[in-house]
């Protein structure tokens, strides 16, 4: 490996005075119309995200319809009607978490232990 640091300063734009600017007043000149529609608009940040609600409120509502779907086929019996079931079931919960949504109460901490743990002692 070389000691010595590498001279970069043939790369240094601000080198040549007249071609710096030219390049910044180009570049202005450009975004100009662009920063002007920009002003114009002044749209708030709640419009913005507004833009942005609707195609994630598109996109919920595809996944919930992919859902609904999902579910009914797993909720179809073998003569192609639809059958009564649990969630629980439908979602195949593990017994103890079945119970608990069952009884609309919280786990207790023996509860979680054994849903952990299992068996173990």
């Amino acid at each position: 490996m070389d000691e010595q640091p590498i001279d970069l300063t043939a790369l240094d734009p601000t080198l040549d005075r007249e071609r710096w600017e030219r390049r910044i007043s180009t570049i202005s000149a450009l975004a100009r119309p662009e920063l002007a529609r920009r002003a114009a608009a002044s749209e708030s940040p709640s419009l913005v995200l507004l833009g942005w609600f609707r195609p994630a409120l598109s996109a919920a509502a595809a996944l919930a319809l992919c859902a609904a779907a999902a579910l009914a086929m797993l909720l179809q019996g073998t003569s192609g009607t639809p059958e009564p079931a649990l969630a629980a079931e439908a979602l195949r919960l593990p017994a103890p978490v079945a119970l608990w949504l069952g009884e609309d109460q919280p786990p207790t901490v023996a509860d979680l232990a054994f849903a952990v743990q299992g068996n173990q002692p």
